[in-house]
């Protein structure tokens, strides 16, 4: 699990990134996030 802050904010107020990833299956998920708190 990371969160990534690429540049600038998207279209709908997102700033960060939360990638998720199952290591057994390799399933990946990417989840916007408008700030970093839980």
């Amino acid at each position: 699990m990371n969160i990534y802050e690429p540049q600038g904010k998207s279209r709908r107020g997102s700033k960060y990134v939360l990638a998720v990833q199952d290591c057994l299956t390799k399933y990946s998920l990417a989840i916007p996030l408008k700030d970093q708190t839980a």
